[in-house]
Parts: structure tokens; C-alpha cells; sequence
């Protein structure tokens, strides 16, 4: 008797150690759901819990739900930690559910918007280690469960493969015809970081931010697509097709999870406290928002969103606009202003508007070299942007050489009106890389129509300036409508295209000197 009593004490402390090193998954406490396969959108939930063990109150495990509804093989579903996918623990689900095959499920992460790599997990389904370039570092992670599940829909329109971002979305004739279900444990999940990113899993914050992403087209078994379906599972580590990356598309979005409304507190590792059993999972509409939220929840999580989402890319776009769409276009009003006229005050605006102007532009693409890392442009956006700063090189040096020459010659040469055509184009061509920067970071129509709309109202503004101030130099300078093409003079001919205030005696008839050797030779 005492040897049973010994045999079963051991096998109930071997049966608790295996549950403190592998606890199965918890019930979600809070959820988040989209449902839009009737309308050919994405279609999944995600359920969370966190439980905590009282005696390990530092890290924090996350036990992750995931129901991705479809009625075909075609393309992949995507959840992840954090505002963007630089530095997020993604799990990526795709396969087949007319085959044998189980759903598959890749654990991933990047340091960017680009392909994402495997992080390591475990597979406790087959019991093996699924290697990638990517280690979970203080973190480990376990796919407990992944099967599909027949939900009795039809199948709705068969979409092509080789549909692009373009391609209008087809809605299906039923309901989804099954579910992958999926279970994942990320346990001392807080301890997770890409290399060189901060950690993007927050296990007690109010207002998380999760993101989704989703591809309808892509064909995980291209090359039998014209025959017998075959049981092929794709592989864990499959190059992913890009989803639809423009803003209102469908293809991607995120929201926001009440980290600590999903935190139970748990007795003994595994043992819940307190709370009622409940079904593995609620995918009803009333319940599609459960501790989540569309937005950032709370002031503090407004807070945290608006400082966590400052990238590199922002810091280029907001630096780009105010050079192109602000102070490029003031230093053109500026140099055709009159305030100040008798002691060079236009000119003096002119240049040190410009030169901040440049500034910017410059501090902006060097930000635009870091995210690219410095390789050769692929889009028309880098490639226009490089030659518009190297346009501003050559024609900030041509506006210092225009100032030398005319105070030596007394009248224009060809660098002054190369220097005006080179910020003709400058401005100009800030403008349209302005938008297009704004459409490759995946702005929507009516950000861009608004933003259109500005440039549109900054261009008639600007140029009605301009004319007006051809028009008076005409008539100031005796009927020449070139007088002011680059500096005007006051009706007492002292010019102002002096760099400091000791200049403005020695170049009183600059301009007085231009208007009539303008009127001489033509």
C-alpha cells in the first residue's frame, strides 16, 4: 500500500510540473471581432487572457484565441502586437480547409514594412521545434491547437489568383464555410523584442494597440491550380504576398485592447481564481467588442498612441511638408514683398526663409535615406526626391553666385535666371512629391483631395503674388516686366538685395542699375 501511495504522490507531482511548464490555455477574457466575409472583407476574432501567477508577478503570459472564418484557400489572416509591424510579434494563419491538412500558423516579426521572418515556437501538435532566423528571446512560444472546423456555409465566387490591389472585391454567396481555430500561449510574453526594436507587448496597459492585416489572393499551391486539389501544406516560413496597402482598403487596420481587463490571478500555476467556466469562444455580433476598441481607450491611451506612433517615416513626412508646402513658397512671397524695401528687408526674409526652408528639405532626406537604409530608389517618390535636393544644391549655389556677380556687374546674367527656373522647379516638384509621399504611405482619397486641395489653393495664390508684383515693377521701372523678376526695387530705386545691413550703401543702384540695363538692351 505504501509503495501505490508513493507510486501515484509522484505521479501527481510529475502531472503538476508538467502543468507549471506547459498551462494550458485560458478562456478569453476580453475579444475583438471582425465579420466581413458576406461583404468579401477579412473575417476573424481574437480572444486574450493574461493569467498571472502569484508567484511570479514580473512576466506575464498571453493565451491567444484566434477564429479566422473563410470558405477557400486562398490568402492569409494576420494578427500582431503594437501600433505598426516594426518590432510585432505577428501570428499569421493560412491554408487550405477543403483538405486534410491542419491550418498553419506562423509566429513572426520585422523591423519594418517588409517581408517578416519566423520567430522561433514550439509545435505541440507534432512536438517539434519550428526554427526561423528570429529568437523569441526571454519569451517562448506554443501553438497548442490549430484544426479546422466546419461551419456548414457554401463556397461563394472562386477569386483568381492573379487578382491585384485593384481588383474589386468579390462577395461570397453564404456564410463561411469553416473556421481555423487557433490556440497560442506566448508565455513571459513581455519579454519579447525584435532586435533593435523596443518590446511592443504591454500585458498592463489599458489601451494596447493590436494590428490586422489580410490577403484574399494569394495562392499557397500555385502550381497544381489547374489540377486535382492536393493535400499540400505550406510551409511555415512561405514568402507572404503583401496585402492591400492603401488606407480604406480592407487590407490592413488595428485596434486597441484592455490589457488589464484580460489578467485573471491565479492560486497556483494553471489553478483560475475565481471565475466560471465559459465556451471556448463567443463569435456573435454582440460580442465582437469585448475590452477592445476601434480607438485608443482613455486619455492616457490617446496619449501613449500619439507618442508610440512617432516614426522616422512621420518625422520625414512632417519635416518635407512644412519645407514644400510652407516655407519654400513664403520665401517666394517674401522676395516679392514690399515691407521694408529701402533697407533690403525683402531680400533678408527671402534668404533666411529659404535657407530654413533647405534645412528642412535636407534634414527630411536624410530621415528618407534611413528608411530606406540607404539603398538605390525603387519608387518614383525616392526618385524624384533625390533629384529635387540635388536641384537644391545646385541652385542655392547659383543664388550665392547671382548675389556676387550682380554686385560686381550691376546687372543680371544667365545664373540669375537659372536660379529662378531652378526654384520654379523645386517648388513645383516638392509639391508633387509631397502627394505622392502621401499615397505610398497609404493615405486615403480624402486625405490626399484634402492635401490637393491645398497645394491647388498655395499654387493660384502664390502665382497671383507674383504677377501682381510683376505688374507694379513694370510700372516702376518704366514699363520692363522683368524689373523684379528676382529682386524689386522701391520707387526711390534703392535696391535691397544686401546679405547684412552694411551692404545696403554700397549697393544703393542695384536695382535702379538693372532696370535700365534691362531697358537698354531690350
Amino acid at each position: 500500500m505504501a509503495t501505490i501511495r508513493l507510486f501515484l504522490s509522484t505521479l501527481l507531482l510529475l502531472s503538476s510540473a508538467q502543468a507549471q511548464i506547459s498551462p494550458a490555455p485560458k478562456p478569453p477574457k476580453v475579444q475583438y471581432c471582425r465579420f466581413g466575409h458576406s461583404t468579401g472583407d477579412i473575417d476573424f476574432c481574437m480572444g486574450l487572457s493574461i493569467p498571472r501567477s502569484v508567484s511570479n508577478q514580473s512576466n506575464h503570459d498571453l493565451h491567444i484565441s484566434l477564429s479566422v472564418r473563410r470558405s477557400e484557400g486562398l490568402g492569409w489572416t494576420a494578427v500582431g502586437t503594437g501600433p505598426y509591424m516594426a518590432g510585432s510579434l505577428m501570428f499569421i494563419v493560412y491554408g487550405d480547409p477543403l483538405t486534410t491538412k491542419r491550418p498553419v500558423v506562423s509566429i513572426r516579426s520585422v523591423d519594418g514594412h517588409h517581408q517578416p521572418q519566423v520567430v522561433e515556437f514550439l509545435d505541440e501538435m507534432t512536438g517539434q521545434t519550428v526554427t526561423g532566423p528570429l529568437s523569441p528571446g526571454g519569451a517562448t512560444l506554443r501553438v497548442v491547437k490549430a484544426e479546422w472546423v466546419r461551419l456548414g456555409g457554401r463556397p461563394g465566387h472562386e477569386r483568381r489568383h492573379e487578382e491585384d490591389e485593384h481588383t474589386p472585391k468579390n462577395e461570397p454567396t453564404g456564410p463561411p464555410t469553416h473556421a481555423a481555430r487557433v490556440e497560442v500561449v506566448c508565455e513571459a510574453c513581455n519579454l519579447f523584442s525584435f532586435p533593435g526594436q523596443k518590446g511592443s507587448v504591454h500585458p498592463t496597459s489599458s489601451s494596447m494597440p493590436w494590428i490586422w492585416a489580410w490577403n484574399e489572393r494569394q495562392d499557397f499551391n500555385p502550381e497544381n491550380k489547374d489540377e486535382k486539389r492536393e493535400d499540400k501544406e505550406p510551409k511555415v516560413d512561405v514568402k507572404l504576398h503583401m496585402h492591400r496597402h492603401h488606407a480604406n482598403s480592407g487590407g490592413f487596420g488595428g485596434f486597441w485592447v484592455d490589457m488589464a481587463a484580460a489578467a485573471t490571478t491565479t492560486q497556483n500555476d494553471g489553478d483560475e481564481v475565481g471565475t466560471e467556466e465559459k465556451k471556448w469562444f463567443d463569435e456573435t455580433k454582440e460580442n465582437e467588442r469585448i475590452g477592445t476598441s476601434e480607438n485608443p481607450m482613455g486619455v492616457g491611451g490617446w496619449l501613449d498612441y500619439a507618442v508610440g506612433t512617432w516614426s522616422v517615416a512621420k518625422a520625414h513626412g512632417v519635416l518635407m511638408g512644412l519645407a514644400f508646402m510652407g516655407l519654400f513658397p513664403l520665401g517666394v512671397v517674401f522676395m516679392r514683398s514690399n515691407g521694408g524695401r529701402a533697407n533690403g528687408g525683402p531680400f533678408k526674409r527671402h534668404w533666411r526663409v529659404q535657407m530654413l526652408a533647405s534645412m528642412l528639405a535636407f534634414g527630411g532626406a536624410v530621415l528618407g535615406g534611413v528608411i530606406s537604409r540607404w539603398r538605390m530608389p525603387k519608387t518614383v517618390h525616392q526618385w524624384l526626391g533625390a533629384a529635387i535636393v540635388g536641384v537644391m544644391v545646385v541652385q542655392s549655389i547659383l543664388g550665392w553666385r547671382h548675389h556676387m556677380t550682380f554686385l560686381r556687374l550691376k546687372r543680371r546674367t544667365w545664373i540669375s535666371h537659372v536660379h529662378i527656373a531652378l526654384g520654379r522647379v523645386i517648388v513645383l516638384g516638392g509639391w508633387v512629391n509631397v502627394m505622392l509621399g502621401l499615397l505610398l504611405s497609404g493615405k486615403g482619397f480624402v486625405g490626399l483631395g484634402l492635401v490637393g486641395a491645398l497645394v491647388l489653393m498655395e499654387a493660384i495664390f502664390v502665382t497671383c503674388w507674383v504677377w501682381r508684383a510683376q505688374k507694379k515693377a513694370a510700372a516702376i521701372g518704366g514699363g520692363s516686366s522683368e524689373g523684379l523678376a528676382l529682386m524689386p526695387v522701391s520707387s526711390a530705386g534703392t535696391d535691397y538685395f544686401a546679405i547684412s545691413d552694411e551692404d545696403d550703401d554700397d549697393d544703393d543702384m542695384e536695382g535702379v542699375l538693372m532696370h535700365k540695363n534691362e531697358e537698354i538692351g531690350g
